[in-house]
């Protein structure tokens, strides 16, 4: 907040002062003077030159000079490729000053201002402008994105929490020599973990037996490495490490070897980054070598905003990963790692579920080890919170280990840092820890990593049978064009209802059990206009109508219906007789259980989980519905089950009428609890599990989803 409010007042000064300033003095100015705030806290700005150890107290001739002295050999030290990049600090006037002065005094307690990922924060803070720009190209229907604007829409800046949890996690530096230190960032933007892997390994290093000055110059050489396609994060990167020597016992100016702008070989634009594997045959190139870590942050932007180009370059050259390019730059640093090394990096949580990552999950459970993976969910990077970036912070080894992978769940809690503070220190007895096999996964639908789910749930998925065996489940109608075909009942003529208009059910989101039917499709003429419409619009079905308005002869049946789309919990409802169900509102017509019975048992929690595991996200397919098991239930079991999928039903209806809204929705609550308990009663008397298996079958489903995949699915990836 400090911060965002000096950038505000000194941009605001500087348009007062008249004339066009460039945005690149802009940043320099603050940049550098972020960097001295943070000598300055450590008592070292006399190792700029500084006449006084406190930042408050130079006025703005001095603040500038160090500022400049600062930026100057920054440009000296940095890779010759960016020198050019950062224009020199602008001159301090007063009001500059005192905006400088409330922001030392503001933040003379703040932690987050002594170190250099102050730096890296405060360039970002600068970019949230560029950011937004670029995200409206991103978006663009033309999909030609420059480097710049994918640089500035994928640039996240990492919390300082989230960094030195991997940091200390991922550097496995208890055993190991100190000329086996190597590590790289290959998406390293302001150099968020370059930083505080620096200090790590320097103590490292100087508890070998180094020198500090040595242990420094052993980083320099090249066992410290970054690389990035942003010529001002390189420059920002390598900006922060001259700030960070100039605090060491005895200062150093070095140029760090490893820390290099990544270009294409003729020095052109480069999109692919670090993606690129042509890199590896450039002799002494960071991207040529293998580490004992790579620490990151992988870029995020999924398949439906990705450019043609870099759809092109991903299919190319990760066509197992080319959905997401974050699965496939994790992938990428992967092959980075020396045998044993290990990735730490925070990247986005449909990697741990989505169908679309299966293919990267099955290749990490035959090559790798995962120590450790805590799903953090949405609000981890405070900056974006009008977006959904669902994170999961990940430790991968390139190892084969039988050891059990320790999941943290961090979901739901607002202040993740203190959470994963104490489930760490105690995991085994936090209720938001859980201890798994990885290699269980395997049985999973889509070998998706869903921790919290007992293997048991997966014994049933094998021993019951599936839905298709009780039920047909069917596609419903695509008109093509549903402004035309589709319209609200109340918007034509009555008379025509029936004859022209037909009664049309489309999708109902999460609503159970009733829905009123609103909408009516035109069907005049078995829908001759609407199959004429789809000739015309896919031609190259040859007539093949069917394929788009599909399972017309279950036209008019009474049956059940689902959302396809739905972003709660998997629900069913009534299909009434008479109507027409749309592609969005599958449906269901029982051919060996009743209706009301399967209805019931659809809407129950167990079944909700079990769908929920065949397809953690929002979209709900036929093929996953027919796959959903059942339990046999007797003649019986399937009356009582109707029985209470009436009076849900019932509740409902008149829930729908606004008639005592408090007491229906009480009976509905109540009539679910009942039919969640019948339901769990009817399994364990099919004695398929042992009791300890059943428990944990009942705290699986009597707890929160724990993937929370509806999010997943709605985030940007």
């Amino acid at each position: 907040m400090e911060l965002k409010r000096l950038i505000k007042a000194i941009s605001s000064s500087q348009a007062e002062d008249g004339g066009e300033k460039s945005a690149l003095q802009f940043l320099s100015t603050i940049v550098s003077v972020v960097g001295l705030n943070v000598l300055s806290r450590h008592a070292c700005l006399k190792n700029l030159g500084g006449k006084d150890e406190q930042i408050a107290n130079l006025n703005q001739e001095e603040l500038f000079e160090l500022a400049d002295k600062l930026y100057r050999r920054a440009r000296e030290l940095g890779p010759a490729s960016v020198s050019e990049v950062m224009a020199p600090p602008h001159p301090i006037n007063s009001k500059q000053l005192n905006a400088f002065r409330q922001f030392f005094n503001a933040t003379k307690d703040f932690s987050l201002f002594e170190r250099e990922t102050a730096i890296g924060h405060a360039y970002q803070l600068c970019s949230q402008m560029r950011r937004k720009e670029a995200l409206k190209q991103v978006q663009s229907s033309n999909k030609e994105v420059a480097s710049e604007a994918l640089i500035a829409f994928t640039q996240l800046y990492t919390p300082d929490w989230v960094v030195d949890f991997l940091v200390e996690n991922t550097l496995d530096l208890k055993s190991a020599k100190h000329r086996e230190f190597s590590v790289i960032d290959p998406a390293c933007g302001g150099g968020n973990f370059l930083l505080p892997a620096f200090d790590a390994l320097l103590a490292k290093l100087k508890s070998h037996g180094l020198s500090e000055t040595a242990a420094a110059q052993s980083l320099a050489e090249g066992a410290l490495s970054a690389v990035d396609i942003d010529p001002q994060g390189i420059w920002i990167s390598s900006f922060g490490l001259t700030v960070r020597c100039l605090r060491l016992e005895s200062p150093l100016s070095l140029k760090f070897k490893g820390v290099q702008l990544l270009q294409d070989v003729g020095g052109a634009e480069n999109i692919f980054g670090s993606l690129d594997r042509s890199y590896e045959s450039l002799s002494a190139h960071p991207l040529s070598r293998r580490y004992s870590a790579v620490l990151t942050n992988p870029p995020y932007i999924g398949r439906k905003l990705l450019s043609r180009e870099l759809k092109q370059l991903l299919r190319e050259h990760y066509p197992m990963e080319s959905h997401d390019i974050s699965v496939a730059f994790t992938r990428r640093c992967l092959e980075l790692l020396q045998p044993g090394g290990k990735l730490g990096l925070i990247t986005q949580s449909s990697i741990l579920y989505l169908p679309s990552s299966k293919d990267f999950r099955n290749f990490l459970l035959e090559n790798y080890a995962l120590p450790l993976a805590i799903e953090a969910g949405t609000g981890v990077f405070p900056l974006q919170s009008g977006e959904k970036i669902d994170s999961v912070i990940m430790v991968i080894a390139k190892e084969k280990s039988e050891k059990e992978t320790l999941f943290v769940n961090l979901r739901k809690q607002k202040d993740k840092e203190s959470q994963l503070a104490q489930t760490m220190n105690n995991p085994h007895s936090s209720p938001f820890a859980f201890q798994r096999c990885i290699q269980s996964f395997r049985r999973f639908p889509n070998s998706q990593f869903n921790y919290s789910c007992p293997e048991a749930a997966m014994t049933l998925m094998e021993k019951l049978p599936p839905l298709v065996e009780f039920a047909e489940v069917r596609q419903g109608l695509a008109t093509t064009d549903n402004g035309r075909f589709v319209k609200f009942n109340w918007e034509v003529e009555q008379d025509e209802i029936n004859k022209i208009w037909f009664p049309y059910v489309k999708g109902a989101g999460s609503k159970r059990w009733f829905s009123p039917v609103v909408h009516v499709v035109k069907w005049e003429n078995n829908g001759q206009e609407i199959k004429d419409a789809v000739n015309q619009a896919y031609p190259y079905l040859k007539g093949k109508v069917h394929w788009v308005v599909k399972n017309e002869k279950y036209y008019f049946k009474e049956g059940l219906s689902f959302s396809f789309v739905n972003n709660a919990n998997f629900a069913v409802r009534l299909l009434p007789a008479g109507c027409i169900f749309d592609v969005a509102a599958s449906a269901l017509f029982p051919t060996k259980i009743d209706r009301y019975a399967l209805l019931a048992y659809l809407n129950s929690s167990f079944a909700g989980k079990m769908a929920h595991l065949i397809n953690p996200t929002i979209n709900f397919q036929v093929g996953d519905v027919k796959r959903l098991p059942i339990i046999p239930f007797t003649e019986s079991e399937s009356e009582k089950l109707a029985q209470m999928a009436r009076e849900c039903t019932e509740a409902t209806v008149q829930l729908t009428n606004e008639a005592d809204s408090k007491h229906h929705a009480a009976i509905i609550k109540e009539t679910e609890s009942r039919i969640d308990l019948f339901v769990l009663n009817a399994l364990k008397e099919r004695s398929i599990l042992s009791q300890k298996e059943l428990s944990e079958i009942e705290d699986w489903i009597s707890s929160p989803s724990s993937n929370s995949a509806r999010e997943l699915s709605q985030s940007r990836s």
